[in-house]
């Protein structure tokens, strides 16, 4: 999730930022376009999305891979922790 903080400290992800722009461009297309020119729009979004999260990814892969950029703020897993169905988790 995006924060102010995450702006301040210009800590901003891949996809946070192509989602934000997505949906900015789906606004102004929803404020600028006439019912009959937003057809397409209707009809297409959920693909254009889809596409556009498969290209993020896909790229992404090519310098740092937009998981990592999750995975370097979320805490290291524990070694010998109890999880909730009684095992415990290797090292």
């Amino acid at each position: 999730m995006l924060s102010g903080q995450d702006l301040l400290r210009g800590r901003l992800r891949l996809l946070d930022v192509t989602g934000i722009v997505f949906f900015a461009v789906l606004s102004v297309l929803g404020l600028a376009l006439v019912r009959g020119q937003l057809l397409w729009v209707e009809t297409y979004a959920q693909v254009i999305s889809n596409g556009l999260v498969a290209v993020v990814a896909l790229g992404s892969l090519l310098a740092d891979p937009f998981t990592a950029q999750y995975a370097r703020e979320s805490p290291p897993a524990r070694c010998g922790t109890r999880r909730s169905s009684g095992t415990s988790t290797a090292c």
